[in-house]
């Protein structure tokens, strides 16, 4: 199955306009959602995956225990900087990166557990393969990982 081809898609005027005069820190790291931690801490425990906790940290470092918290795409962008490389800090990219992107909509996020709790090393490999190439040559992966 080919691509959608969005190269003649044109977004709207109050997109652009919006886009031209918002502060590249407000549009990309501190776009925020909030997470149920409790749900997803519940969810990777019950299947005894690692790379648990989901946390969100203050802008100290240290960690906000709450039920609901506020996770930024830079939060994630930070763990992502931060990793060691390990299964562990692989899979806790995973989970963090989950977390943010499905926000309060969780649907088949059980389904992605069940699928890593399989065979664990097998999904820690193949995000690790996947995150080699992404700094340098992020569509070269696509393909790879359908």
């Amino acid at each position: 199955m080919a691509p959608t081809d969005l190269s003649t898609v044109e977004p709207p005027e109050a997109c652009l306009a919006w886009v031209k005069s918002a502060h590249p820190r407000e549009v990309i790291l501190d776009h925020a959602v909030t997470v149920n931690l409790t749900w997803w801490n519940d969810a990777l425990r019950e299947r005894g995956l690692p790379g648990g906790p989901v946390v969100r940290r203050d802008s100290t470092g240290h960690r906000v225990d709450h039920s609901r918290a506020v996770i930024t795409r830079g939060d994630i962008f930070a763990l992502a900087a931060a990793s060691s490389g390990s299964p562990t800090d692989i899979l806790a990219l995973l989970w963090h990166t989950l977390a943010w992107g499905a926000g309060g909509k969780v649907r088949q996020i059980l389904n992605r557990m069940d699928s890593v709790s399989r065979d664990r090393s097998v999904a820690a490999l193949a995000l690790r393969t996947a995150a080699q190439p992404s700094h340098r040559d992020p569509e070269s992966v696509a393909p790879r990982l359908q």
